[in-house]
């Protein structure tokens, strides 16, 4: 029997959070001030599955964006905190 993980990843966080808010990820990634949306997207991919961000400004301003407070942030997180 499977379980479903009570805590969702960052991944499946961020993506629940794009779609709530009814936006796009070019939205997020303009938002946050990538005016480069491909290198954005880019971007936000390689933070939701590795937790490898460009800036500690990034996070700040992707958890601002999409309203991700910090209690959720690090359980998704702590799926991929060794």
């Amino acid at each position: 029997m499977n379980k479903t993980p009570v805590n969702p990843t960052l991944k499946s966080l961020i993506e629940q959070k794009i779609h709530h808010k009814q936006i796009t990820p070019s939205d997020v990634v303009s938002a946050i001030g990538y005016t480069n949306t491909t290198k954005g997207i880019r971007r936000l991919s390689t933070f939701s599955n590795t937790l490898e961000a460009p800036s500690d400004s990034f996070v700040l301003k992707l958890l601002s964006v999409l309203e991700i407070d910090a209690i959720s942030f690090k359980k998704a997180i702590s799926s991929l905190i060794p």
